[in-house]
């Protein structure tokens, strides 16, 4: 009886042996996903490839990420691929193994859109145990890539046409002229923009306030090269506390309280001889019509 007790104590301390040998097996489970970019440093407009490797000690079933990157400075490129989706700063790759597998590898394609750094990175991840369904812990290495200049496109920044609405600029609009002032009413609470690239591959942005306010507001137009230069023509907008008509008048007013200018005085002086002149003759004129009506005596 005794024997049989121990032998029953034994088979419930090699079983508990056994599920604690097991969890400890999936506690000890690990994967290790590596993120590495094949150039480091590219120029704008240029691909570059990023390899994506996930390794583990036990087979894996399952793995479901996602990978972060800044889409100012790169550009996912779609592909065929059916395991990997992306856009807007995120990719999601999702992948299952029906024989398991110690080692999966993905390369995501990527385009240099702006000058200036970019990290790949493992933001979530879930990947299973092939054996038993558990979640594996990991860690990851992220990639940093570097776009430069490229002095091989077209590095025109500057804008062939600048416009903006109800109130023109003061100034007349010049390529290689980049700052400019106007003035709007108190009646005018938006302004209405346009900017025309000399490149039409340059990309322009516009950063200005939705409503006016009273007083200087400033808008701001950035041009951007393909070859990564950039150039920015600044607007500076007074939204003064008169009325649009009242500003009308009130700039008439001072365009005529001007001093005149050396032309304008010297047009002026020839108009008043011009109509002295005329006077003296139209005067002579008229004396000798009276001489003529006089009768002889």
């Amino acid at each position: 009886m005794r024997r049989k007790i121990a032998i029953a104590v034994m088979a419930v301390c090699l079983i508990c042996a056994g599920a604690v040998g097991i969890k400890m097996t999936t506690a000890a489970s690990s994967a290790s996903i590596k993120i590495e970019a094949q150039n480091q440093t590219v120029k704008k407009e240029q691909e570059v490839l990023v390899n994506v490797t996930v390794t583990s000690d036990v087979l894996i079933g399952k793995l479901d990420s996602i990978i972060t990157y800044d889409d100012t400075v790169l550009e996912y490129v779609q592909t065929s691929e059916a395991s990997q989706a992306g856009a807007s700063g995120t990719i999601h790759i999702s992948d299952s193994y029906d024989s398991g597998t110690k080692t999966a590898s993905y390369i995501l394609k990527f385009r240099a859109v702006e000058v200036g750094q970019c990290t790949v990175a493992m933001d979530e991840t879930v990947i299973e145990a092939f054996d038993y369904s558990d979640v594996m812990e990991a860690v990851s290495e992220s990639a940093v890539v570097t776009v430069e200049k490229n002095e091989s496109v077209s590095s025109d920044a500057s804008l062939s046409q600048l416009l903006i609405a109800p109130a023109g600029m003061e100034e007349e609009f010049s390529p290689d002229v980049y700052e400019y002032h106007a003035k709007v009413g108190a009646d005018v609470l938006q302004l209405m923009l346009s900017a025309v690239p000399a490149d039409d591959k340059a990309v322009v942005t516009v950063d200005m306030p939705e409503t006016l306010a009273f007083g200087e507001n400033k808008a701001v137009v950035t041009v951007t090269a393909l070859s990564g230069d950039v150039s920015e023509y600044v607007i500076y907008v007074t939204r003064l506390e008169t009325s649009s008509d009242d500003a009308g008048k009130t700039q008439e007013k001072e365009t005529d309280l001007q001093p005149e200018t050396e032309n304008e005085q010297t047009v002026r002086s020839e108009d008043v001889i011009q109509t002295e002149e005329q006077a003296v003759q139209e005067d002579t004129e008229a004396f000798i019509e009276i001489e003529e009506m006089v009768p002889e005596s």
